[in-house]
């Protein structure tokens, strides 16, 4: 969003013919994110008022100066600035959709800067939450179990609908539909004792305009300290300005919503043939095109090639290549004053090497199976049942298309005690995982791929080694990894990991519902990072959101990036990190290792 110096140089002011006034969307507080540039003064001591006014700027609505995050600071290069973000919705935004900000700084009493927004409109948003009930809670309710709401027991299907719950049926699942806040179980009894499974919500956040979904995209860009482009600065405060409420962790941000789509296009493949006719190298490219299903004006259009012109492009938080191109065409309307908005992104490049080798030649696949007897129960991935004795997880292997031969390995020779193993050979597909005993995450086994005649990482993560030394004279320690361990010891040897816990020395206020966290530096420099905690109240993308600043003892000697699930963690060589991704369910969780 820009500022204007006064209301005439408001859009609404100067339309063209058949042009239409433009509301920039807003569907979360931090989407009004502003920054201004502030003279050189001998006086440092700062006051602003924030105020809410009419879409036309002409009504005093309120002064909503302590609903915002403010910073004022020098930048890298000297300049005084100052960040303002709306931290919340209050009450008055409840009965006020379209809005102008009114922004007055003054310097030691006098009055400095004086500039005004062009118009917003928020946005209304709805949240419906359900839970899943697929095959394998079906199978436990079907064998007397029940749902649990809260502190409420209803048997399923009628009992759920005459108590005001609702149910839909879709591609095998079941889908109740409950408040945000309740606890959804399903219950059942097992060896005599009663065991119940929370069943995780899942929220859809809708965006409505007159009760109709509105089809919205995210734009975002990041950049490395300064944008010429929209001459904004986007670093951390060289030095504090003196205004009593500073929040030294602000930093300006460039994102806003439009109106528009992302079409998937055909993907541009290249391939690489050698002067003998052989492929090298093929290279896959995936296209697609995002266009504004509405028009914009010309202040819409530079903003909006602000954020192509960043460093990373992001929509809805997914980060796409962008090549460059003229992204804007005149609206075709006579008379009209507006801008169309259609451009090309990319996905990162796949690519295929290929060697002069014909065929692929694969290792084995192996399942190792840790605990409790051959013949148990064994369940697929979908946690349907495969049988209840080893030979028929043998015959479910064997019936897979493409496999070549299932093995049962001689665990004698793998050196660590676990029930049995399975080697399979094939050039198709082999599950990722299966179950024993019960089809949950505690009795989850994932395959391990291994050389078929020599495999080395069957008992990687295991620390039930079995040929232990025989004959022992000193103290010793089992190591991870489960390698053969020596017959004899002849001398002392600690294997125990030594490490330093540490804190952090800045926390955004957004992250204080800190859920747990666990920083560790090892001694052989060694970090890891443990980190959960709730969010805002509103769900929502993180683009390089800041959440922290690790102690000294966890400070990296160069930039970390990693990915942990959803999320991706940037880590500075001052020790801050940053977040891009989404929480789930209001929490953000995180855990991470590096070496420094």
């Amino acid at each position: 969003m820009i500022l204007l110096n006064n209301l005439s140089q408001l859009q609404q002011y100067n339309l063209a013919y058949k042009e239409d006034l433009y509301f920039q969307p807003i569907v979360l507080p931090t989407d009004i994110s502003l920054q201004g540039f502030l003279p050189k003064q001998i006086h440092n001591d700062y006051s602003i008022e924030i105020i809410l006014m009419s879409w036309d700027g002409d009504e005093f609505i309120a002064d909503i100066t302590d609903s915002f995050k403010v910073l004022f600071a020098t930048s890298s290069n000297n300049q005084n600035y100052f960040n303002i973000q709306l931290k919340e919705f209050i009450d008055i935004f409840n009965t006020t959709e379209l809005f102008t900000l009114k922004i007055i700084v003054r310097n030691a009493g006098f009055f400095l800067f004086s500039k005004i927004t062009e118009p917003f409109r928020k946005l209304k948003t709805s949240k419906i939450c359900y839970a899943i009930i697929d095959d394998f809670a079906m199978m436990i309710i079907s064998k007397a179990g029940y749902i649990k709401i809260n502190n409420d027991t209803f048997q399923f299907g009628q009992g759920l609908q005459d108590s005001g719950f609702e149910l839909d049926y879709n591609e095998g699942n079941y889908y109740l539909y409950v408040d945000c806040l309740d606890v959804v179980q399903v219950g059942y009894c097992y060896k005599g004792e009663d065991v119940k499974i929370n069943l995780p919500l899942i929220a859809t956040e809708f965006l409505q305009e007159n009760g109709c979904q509105l089809p919205l995209i995210k734009l975002s860009a990041t950049y490395n300290c300064f944008d010429n482009v929209k001459n904004a600065y986007y670093g951390d405060p060289k030095t504090l300005l003196n205004y009593p409420g500073n929040n030294q962790t602000l930093i300006h941000q460039n994102s806003f919503y439009i109106q528009g789509q992302l079409q998937q296009q055909p993907a541009e493949i290249k391939r690489n043939i050698t002067f003998l006719g052989k492929p090298q190298r093929a290279e896959n490219v995936e296209k697609l095109s995002v266009f504004g299903l509405e028009v914009f004006p010309d202040w819409k259009m530079r903003e909006i090639e602000s954020v192509l012109s960043g460093r990373r492009i992001f929509i809805d938080g997914i980060e796409y290549i962008y090549r460059g191109a003229k992204s804007f065409i005149r609206d075709e309307i006579q008379g009209s004053n507006s801008w169309i908005f259609k451009t090309e992104l990319e996905n990162a490049p796949k690519v295929n090497d290929f060697t002069c080798i014909e065929d692929c030649i694969t290792n084995c696949y192996y399942f190792v199976i840790t605990s409790g007897t051959k013949d148990q129960d064994y369940y697929k991935e979908d946690k349907s049942k495969i049988g209840d004795t080893y030979q028929e997880l043998l015959d479910y292997f064997n019936s897979l298309n493409d496999v070549i031969s299932v093995t049962d390995v001689n665990v004698a020779t793998i050196g660590c005690n676990v029930t049995a193993v399975l080697k399979i050979d094939s050039f198709g597909y082999v599950p990722s995982f299966i179950y024993y005993k019960m089809p949950i995450n505690e009795y989850r086994i994932f395959v391990k791929f291994d050389d078929c005649q020599s495999p080395i990482k069957l008992c990687e993560g295991m620390t039930n080694c079995s040929l232990l030394p025989s004959d022992i004279k000193s103290t010793y320690s089992i190591f991870n990894g489960c390698a053969l361990v020596p017959s004899q010891i002849t001398s002392s040897s600690e294997f125990d990991r030594l490490y330093q816990s540490f804190r952090y020395t800045v926390l955004d206020e957004k992250w204080n519902d800190i859920n747990s966290y666990d920083f560790r530096r090892y001694s052989d420099g060694v970090v890891e990072l443990y980190f959960q905690a709730m969010g805002p109240n509103d769900t929502y993308d993180l683009i390089d959101e800041f959440v922290l600043r690790l102690d000294s003892l966890g400070v990296p000697t160069t930039a970390i990036n990693e990915s942990y699930e959803n999320v991706s963690i940037y880590i500075d060589n001052d020790g801050f990190l940053f977040v891009t991704g989404n929480t789930t369910n209001n929490m953000l969780t995180f855990k991470i290792t590096y070496t420094i």
